[in-house]
């Protein structure tokens, strides 16, 4: 009798479950089917190696001092003349785990650069990569350095002091 009173509860249960419940429609498939799709970047790493220096110059008037990213040289125009250190081109290393073709973008305007402790400024101009355009590949697991060259304008009684300013490089990538 046990059984028999299970199997009538167990029953009961069921109809109630069905009687209950809407009516569902069979399942259909969209058609065509809907598809998912995503890009994952390889990671790279943009590092500075080292800063645009102009190195210490001397000034009588107005003139230019511009460092060229192919050879690091530095020349002068106007009445500006290098008086001591080592001039140089920025440079920057790119890392990256898988081969990537690159696109490398300078400023495109000037850039102050402020007397410290004063308020006298000069621009940085005239960008210059190493190179013949800002595009590069990157060998797979590979390292690449560029090299970032520009003009200083120097203005005619141009304070004494040292002068700093910052400049912003774009790497982009496939």
């Amino acid at each position: 009798m046990s059984s028999v009173r299970h199997f009538v509860l167990l029953s009961a249960a069921v109809l109630g479950l069905a009687m209950g419940s809407p009516a569902l429609a069979a399942p259909k498939a969209a058609s065509p089917p809907a598809t998912g799709k995503l890009r994952i970047g390889r990671p790279i790493t943009l590092t500075w190696i080292k800063d645009l220096d102009f190195a210490a110059l001397r000034v009588t008037a107005a003139g230019s001092a511009t460092i060229n990213a192919d050879t690091g040289a530095m020349t002068t125009s106007g009445g500006v003349q290098q008086i001591a250190g080592s001039p140089q081109p920025a440079e920057f290393q790119i890392a990256a785990a898988r081969a990537a073709i690159l696109f490398v973008t300078l400023p495109s305007g000037s850039v102050t650069l402020t007397r410290v402790g004063g308020t006298q400024t000069m621009t940085v101009s005239n960008w210059d990569l190493d190179g013949l355009l800002g595009i590069r590949i990157i060998p797979q697991n590979g390292v690449l350095n560029f090299k970032v060259g520009a003009r200083l304008n120097v203005n005619a009684n141009q304070t004494e002091g040292t002068y700093i300013g910052q400049f912003n490089v774009t790497v982009d990538y496939l």
